[in-house]
């Protein structure tokens, strides 16, 4: 015979039932329903507990479990769950004493010792950790909450085997569980398996899209030196690009690879190149229908129209492809109209040059055969005759739209969709950039000699010229960004989730402020620059994309002291390097740092760049000028050095594509180098604690692999592992760094 359930038995039933479907509220109401007839129902006690926990509110929590356990401390459930809640309060000793407490009361209870784990690792008592993992799946091998986390563990530790056959393990268990597959694409990254990596991103991409996941994207791509093979990768390629999921530039280069093995473009390539310096013609080069071909392939568009294509072979094709477009548009009358995707590819061409800023060398006679079709076309404005659009598109392969009559340019005529909306964003940005600038406060005086020199620079350069930014994920305070970043350094918590006061110092064209803007809780960005050019491309591209926590300014760094101001952050990538006294300028800075403030700091290597200090001396040798032209001519010169050589290694630096960076990376009119040593020396006279170096996790843990035990932030031991790979910070040192 069943026993009836009671009235309260009965209520508790429907608590649970809404609990169990994560509907919390009202399991809450039945829970206080009961125990507003029997305040020591010990059941409502322990899971209205458990409610306050999963809402975040821990003291009561603890209160509310605690009543529950004065009445029977005998449930191995209650003392687990009580410790989850004193986890989460940091009360580790308290935590400890309970889940101790539930598996001596039940010795096949696998919870606890998960719970237990994860206090350790909070504790840094990584192979304690472990152990309990290993415990609970031993009691519990479908556990793959615990296949997750110990696979996070064992990777942490360099065991990489280890952890993606635990991520393996959780995944068979769950096969929707994207956590897993994206730890495991991010161990085998770390393994060099990259081809198996990306494999895992798909499926955890076909799943859902998430930030992670498109961050591993792109962090895989930057890595590989091969197109993998047995795996399609262009439909998630073109999202990352037009997303975008990172920063474009970070994935032209293998994009470019990529178009030249599998796409029309390829033919084109290695057609171009064959005959080089030979100029084909369009016929010879194309084809009849090539134009539309390359205009149809939307992962090519997407490339050209998004960052500089840092590839030598790709670059002569679109420069022969440049000078074919001159061909047709001189012999317009005797061509056939250009279809959609045709005029669709030469936009995107036109973008393209206007991306590197026209950085594509002239064959001879060519420059004399735009100045004449330029004549032409201004002619045919001024007399309001009809414009040829193929004419305007071949002159915007080589030089901005400005150089055009701007009004008849906007007005004369009507284009094609395409064409209009080209001519349009063009003219209209150049427009806003010179209303921009004009409007720009200037905080100091630009007095210093060298700053001068500077800033003349990159007002004829701006630097770099960039069309997308990257995502930046959700937002994170400063502390629990760094403890993500560097979860093994020592550092002081700055405690603010608001009025965070970021200077960036040297913001450039704003791809760094902006970026700043977006990641921290609280940001509040004042960013700084020589340039008025580079600081209105910079506010055009804050208000492009609606943020109003960032407030560019003119200055020079040097004299920022004065300004009144100080912040919790500062920001120096790639300034401190073209001071005439780089220190002096670290200094200034360190000034207006609040105490316990952060610091990140970029300088060159000066191992690292052994091969453009070679490259520089040439230019110097040479005599070659910091113009367009000479520029050009420089590269063209580089080009043609044997590929054995060390001068030819400056090819594979991405700066070397466009203007302004091929300028900043060879021509500039002030660098110093740095080594380890000098930073360590400098840091230890300013107070400044050393957090870490921004890296990829495949370098720390080779690092940790030749180093094993010591510290991530002994710079004695980076200077040695750099002698011995002294390719490792070719972008710079990037660090970060805490003021006592």
């Amino acid at each position: 015979m069943i026993a009836k359930l009671t009235h309260l038995e009965k209520i508790f039933q429907t608590a649970l039932q809404y609990h169990q479907q994560g509907q919390l509220a009202e399991a809450e109401k039945q829970y206080r329903t009961i125990l507003s007839e029997d305040p020591n129902h010990i059941k409502s006690l322990h899971f209205l507990g458990v409610i306050a926990h999963q809402v975040g509110q821990n003291k009561i929590a603890v209160g509310l479990i605690s009543k529950a356990i004065a009445i029977n401390n005998t449930i191995p459930m209650f003392h687990n769950n009580i410790a989850e809640a004193y986890r989460a309060l940091s009360r580790f000793d308290d935590a400890t004493t309970h889940y101790t407490r539930a598996i001596n009361l039940k010795f096949d209870y696998a919870e606890p010792h998960f719970g237990l784990a994860v206090l350790l690792r909070q504790q840094g008592k990584l192979n304690e950790a472990v152990a309990e993992y290993r415990q609970a799946l031993a009691l519990k091998p479908n556990y793959f909450e615990a296949h997750v986390n110990l696979g996070n563990l064992l990777a942490t530790q360099g065991d990489l085997d280890g952890a993606v056959s635990h991520f393996q393990q959780a995944i068979s268990l769950r096969p929707n569980l994207v956590e897993a597959y994206n730890n495991l694409a991010h161990a085998l990254i770390d393994k060099g398996e990259f081809t198996a990596a990306l494999k895992e991103i798909q499926s955890s991409l076909k799943i859902k899209e998430t930030d992670y996941a498109k961050t591993l994207f792109v962090h895989c791509i930057q890595s590989v030196s091969f197109i993998p093979q047995g795996i399609d990768i262009r439909e998630p390629l073109l999202k990352a690009l037009t997303g975008p999921w990172g920063r474009p530039s970070h994935l032209s280069k293998f994009c470019a690879n990529f178009l030249k093995r599998g796409s029309p473009i390829g033919d084109f390539v290695s057609r171009a190149n064959e005959a080089w310096p030979m100029r084909l013609s369009a016929m010879d080069l194309f084809g009849p229908r090539g134009l539309s071909e390359l205009g149809q392939d939307d992962l090519l568009i997407a490339t050209l129209e998004t960052a500089v294509v840092a590839d030598i072979s790709v670059e002569r094709f679109l420069t022969m492809a440049r000078s074919a477009l001159l061909e047709v548009a001189e012999n317009e009358p005797n061509q056939s109209p250009l279809n959609e995707s045709a005029i669709r590819f030469l936009c995107a061409l036109d973008e393209q040059c206007f991306i590197n800023e026209y950085i594509f060398c002239f064959a001879s006679q060519e420059y004399d055969r735009v100045q004449h079709l330029k004549k032409r076309l201004i002619e045919a404005f001024q007399s309001r005759t009809r414009v040829s659009e193929l004419s305007l598109l071949a002159i915007a392969a080589y030089s901005s739209l400005s150089s055009l009559p701007v009004t008849e340019l906007l007005s004369g005529q009507e284009w094609s969709p395409q064409v209009a909306a080209y001519v349009s964003r063009h003219i209209r940005e150049q427009l806003n950039e010179r209303e921009l600038r004009s409007a720009i406060p200037r905080l100091t005086g630009i007095e210093n000699e060298i700053s001068i020199k500077v800033m003349k620079q990159y007002e004829e350069n701006p630097y770099p010229r960039w069309m997308k930014s990257a995502p930046v994920g959700q937002k994170l305070t400063i502390d629990a960004y760094l403890r993500r970043l560097f979860p093994s350094s020592a550092f002081r918590n700055l405690n603010k989730s608001s009025n965070l006061q970021i200077l960036v110092a040297g913001c450039g064209t704003g791809q760094n402020s902006i970026e700043s803007a977006q990641r921290y809780v609280g940001a509040e960005v004042l960013a700084v620059d020589l340039s008025l050019s580079s600081l209105a491309y910079a506010e055009r591209k804050t208000r492009e994309l609606g943020l109003t926590n960032i407030k560019y300014a003119h200055a020079d760094l040097l004299q920022l002291s004065s300004i009144g101001y100080s912040f919790d952050i500062i920001e120096a990538i790639g300034v401190l390097h073209h001071l005439a006294d780089p220190l002096a300028g670290w200094r200034v800075l360190l000034s207006i740092l609040r105490p316990g403030g952060f610091m990140r700091v970029g300088l060159y290597s000066k191992l690292a760049r052994s091969d453009i200090n070679i490259a520089r001396r040439f230019v110097a040798q040479r005599n070659f000028q910091p113009t367009l032209n000479s520029i050009r001519h420089c590269r063209e010169e580089i080009e043609r050095f044997d590929n054995m050589t060390q001068i030819k290694n400056v090819t594979n630096f991405s700066d070397f594509y466009s203007t302004s960076s091929c300028r900043d990376l060879l021509f500039h009119v002030q660098e110093h180098q740095f080594t380890l040593p000098q930073i360590a020396k400098f840091l230890s006279e300013n107070g400044l604690t050393f957090l870490g170096f921004d890296l990829s996790s495949r370098t720390v843990l080779n690092f940790k692999m030749r180093f094993p035990g010591r510290s991530l932030t002994d710079l004695d031991l980076w200077s040695a592992y750099e002698s011995e790979e002294p390719s490792t910070f070719n972008a710079m040192y990037q660090f970060w760094v805490q003021k006592a």
